[in-house]
């Protein structure tokens, strides 16, 4: 179904590999941003626990690998990023 919203949380390969996270999931998905932008996860890092404000949340991240992982004008980990599904 096209024209659908959802949300995705994702974060950049060098911040997993900076925290030693918990071991990876493989993927197969293909995202598709609002701005009809197609992108590749390499892998998927499942049930995070994310602390805000006293509560605690699972959530999954996307693991996206850029050429320039360390760019001054980059966010490393995006939250409820809008995506068409």
């Amino acid at each position: 179904m096209y024209g659908v919203k959802a949300s995705i949380s994702v974060i950049l390969r060098y911040i997993y590999e900076t925290f030693n996270l918990s071991p990876l999931t493989k993927t197969s998905i293909i995202i598709l941003y609002t701005d009809h932008f197609f992108v590749y996860p390499i892998n998927v890092l499942e049930n995070v626990l994310l602390q805000v404000k006293g509560l605690v949340f699972p959530v999954d991240f996307y693991i996206f690998y850029k050429k320039n992982d360390k760019s001054p004008n980059s966010s490393p980990i995006l939250l409820g990023q809008l995506i068409s599904t």
